[in-house]
């Protein structure tokens, strides 16, 4: 290491060190064994972690801090519904259209806000309490026993859907966690999971008013269609939204 002098006013000669060239850390290009970069040449931004070119409307290929690993068993889960999230996107971009994209950073996220925070939430809690609920008949209240001895067939239904509903609530935490750490096709996994339960409950109804000898004529059809008319045109706004911030997910 060599001493050079500092000349001009106020420094009256004052000495500094000047490394040697051997001391110097070679990077021919790349800040090599820096963590992030690992070799990457000048300008590489997205170098060192798994970037997603214009995520969050950046431009720069940089992503969030990466989420703690998932288990085994949540990756399994993924790699399966990868194989049919790619079709049902499809299906859901020709029944409710497709929108195109806005990577504008400034688009508001309340609702999504509100579905991870507290709605997804609050639905999986009353889900998982009314499939437990259905399952041991206490939503006749006092009336359980006498209804079982009039309506026999709507013991082993009840406890069908009183399982499907726990596991629905199940899968609405999953979807949660997906939209949480945006994943991919977390969208097209809540349009999905909107359908379902719609169509579970309709079934639900139409067999425990029909299919055990309550002939109530075309009691059902009516709400029936109402509900139909509400999940579609909520289904559409919500596909509308989250394509609109398609950025977000790309996980």
């Amino acid at each position: 290491m060599a001493l050079g002098t500092m000349d001009g006013p106020g420094y009256d000669g004052m000495r500094y060190a000047v490394p040697d060239a051997a001391d110097m850390p070679a990077y021919g290009g790349a800040a090599a064994g820096r963590p992030g970069y690992d070799g990457a040449a000048s300008g590489a931004y997205g170098a060192g972690c798994d970037a997603a070119p214009g995520a969050y409307g950046m431009g720069y290929g940089a992503k969030p801090a990466a989420s703690a690993p998932r288990s085994e068993l949540l990756e399994k889960i993924d790699r399966a519904l990868d194989g049919v999230s790619g079709p049902l996107q499809r299906i859901a971009d020709r029944a409710l259209g497709s929108h195109p994209a806005d990577p504008s950073p400034d688009l508001p996220l309340k609702w999504f806000t509100f579905n991870i925070m507290f709605l997804l939430w609050v639905e999986a809690i009353f889900g998982a309490l009314g499939g437990i609920t259905t399952v041991v008949g206490r939503q006749y209240g006092g009336l359980t026993d006498l209804y079982y001895a009039f309506a026999g067939p709507a013991r082993a239904l009840d406890i069908a859907y009183g399982l499907v509903q726990v596991a629905l609530a199940a899968a609405t935490v999953y979807v949660r966690m997906e939209l949480a750490q945006y994943r991919r096709f977390a969208p097209v996994h809540y349009l999905a999971l909107v359908v379902i339960s719609f169509v579970f409950s309709t079934v639900y109804s139409i067999v425990l008013t029909y299919g055990i000898g309550l002939d109530l004529g075309g009691f059902m059809l009516i709400p029936t269609l109402i509900s139909a008319a509400l999940n579609f045109l909520f289904l559409y706004l919500n596909k509308k939204y989250y394509d609109r911030r398609a950025y977000l997910f790309y996980r």
